[in-house]
């Protein structure tokens, strides 16, 4: 049992505590999802579970320990496993094989039992080839596989999963609901999300706002007791109308958005637009310690044009992120090439780039200065400067006059991401690459950033998003891209994936409801 009494915890610098007077009982066999918009307290609710955090005020009981007693610190994270938000954060080995063993060679579990379970795990979650792979350099849903199964072999009786399900892909979804209805009846789950659909899935729901609960009870006795404007800020977007481009062959340039298109030609006979950059037979592969790894993209070739508006799905290790990487110059082609227009001063148009971890990309001690920080070899005036940040942290929904001289560190991840997110938009450069962005966003989050892509196309500049939500995809791309095992096997519109849904599970990719 988990027990929480009247429970804050304030951070130095933040106007309100960030948990204030929570009391809340989690009994043995409860599956329970704790649900609420960025900033609400759900991260710091997860870490208060297993002592990572402690509570300023009130008290955390884990069984019969108090989580502040600090000869009880080794038996509350013997029996609480929690998976973070971002799975860089708590690895600590060279290999996936290695990292799902390091926690029974903590508990001291014998070599062959140990080796019998790692191969158990590595199976039960779909890693088996991964094996040998450094966990740092997989991709984001394969990332939360290994945290996972590294978590989950050491059987803890208490799994608090921050946001786990917005990692994974379909497949990845349906490993861990099979392995939850696997666990000992008694195992207590508690997963963070932003998004109430995920939350119908459980038992119990407990709904954050300010840092407070204001809502406990199965899902329907929840929607009812929340207020519309709360409903609506864990409500994913609605899929909007699919665009009417027409399939054709991979290998071909993807056309601008039709939006764009009628802007440029106003009425004129339309010329097509210089591409921004060519992709030709790209091959590119990830190495550790000087061994290349296999093809993670193969034989690529693609145009990207001014006004794409483009969706890039496949399942977690298809090569959207190292496509993405390639386009933003991180990884250099192992073969092809890649060729980007210059501008009039000869300059490369090279794009902005959102990580799928966002957060990683933060460094400076203010919100406005690491948003600014890009701006800063510019030659722009410094009114210019603090105009387009202001105008980026407001088209992410953060004001400057509230968030400016925050502390990145200190916000929420969702929080963070929406900053990540504003210091691309401030370049404002011809092209944009977001990598997973609704990851950790909440609907209003998620709502103001569609109004912002929308900005950005009125302007002329392209976006490239890749992503696992149907609905955002539908809702922002006017064309899709699916990557296979590093190939691009479909080119189209949004609406003619989602028309052969047993195409589109082969592929791994998931079709709104």
């Amino acid at each position: 049992m988990i027990e929480l009494h009247d429970v804050a915890v304030e951070k130095p610098g933040l106007s309100r505590p960030v948990l204030a007077g929570v009391t809340l009982t989690l009994r043995p066999g409860e599956r329970v999802a704790v649900l609420g918009g960025n900033g609400s307290g759900k991260t710091t609710l997860a870490r208060l579970l297993n002592g990572t955090e402690q509570p300023t005020r009130g008290t955390v009981r884990v069984g019969t320990h108090d989580t502040r007693d600090a000869a009880a610190h080794v038996a509350v994270r013997r029996a609480t496993g929690l998976l973070f938000q971002d799975p860089d954060d708590q690895f600590v080995s060279v290999t996936c094989e290695r990292e799902i063993a390091f926690g029974l060679e903590n508990l001291a579990v014998p070599t062959a039992e140990m080796r019998r379970q790692v191969a158990e795990v590595l199976r039960q979650f779909g890693l088996e080839l991964h094996r040998q792979d450094p966990p740092h350099e997989m991709s984001g849903g394969e990332k939360a596989r290994v945290a996972l199964a590294s978590v989950w072999v050491m059987q803890p009786r208490i799994l608090v999963l921050d946001e786990t399900h917005s990692l994974l892909d379909r497949r990845g979804r349906e490993r861990l609901e099979h392995c939850i209805r696997g666990l000992a009846p008694e195992t207590i789950v508690v997963q963070t999300t932003t998004d109430f659909e995920s939350a119908r899935a459980f038992g119990r729901v407990v709904v954050l706002h300010a840092g407070r609960v204001v809502a406990d009870g199965t899902p329907a006795t929840v929607e009812a007791q929340l207020t519309p404007a709360l409903l609506a800020r864990v409500r994913r977007i609605p899929v909007r109308a699919g665009a009417t481009a027409q399939p054709h062959d991979a290998a071909n340039a993807i056309a601008p958005s039709s939006a764009v298109n009628a802007a440029a030609t106003s009425g004129a006979a339309q010329v097509p637009a210089a591409p921004l950059a060519r992709l030709e037979s790209v091959e590119a592969r990830w190495s550790s310690f000087g061994h290349e790894g296999a093809p993670a993209l193969d034989g690529v070739s693609l145009i990207v044009r001014p006004g794409d508006r483009v969706g890039v799905l496949g399942a977690s290790g298809a090569g959207k992120s190292t496509l993405f990487a390639v386009l933003a110059t991180l990884l250099a082609p192992r073969r092809g090439r890649i060729e980007w227009t210059r501008t009039a001063g000869g300059a490369a148009s090279l794009p902005s780039f959102v990580f799928q971890f966002a957060e990683r990309q933060l460094f400076s001690e203010t919100v406005r200065e690491d948003v600014a920080y890009g701006l800063r070899e510019s030659r722009l005036d410094p009114v210019e400067i603090a105009r387009r940040v202001d105008q980026a942290l407001a088209d992410v929904g953060l004001p400057a006059a509230e968030f400016g001289a925050r502390v990145p560190f200190q916000l929420s991840g969702g929080e963070m991401r929406r900053v990540a997110l504003a210091g691309a938009f401030a370049q404002e450069r011809p092209l944009v690459l977001l990598d997973e962005p609704t990851l950790g966003l909440d609907a209003e989050g998620i709502s103001r950033l569609v109004a912002a892509l929308d900005r950005l196309h009125a302007r002329g500049v392209a976006t490239w998003i890749a992503s696992h939500d149907p609905h955002f995809v539908s809702a922002t791309c006017d064309r899709v891209l699916v990557l296979d095992a590093g190939r691009v096997v479909f080119d189209g519109s949004p609406a003619e994936v989602w028309r052969d849904a047993d195409r589109a599970a082969e592929w791994g990719v998931e079709v709104p409801c």
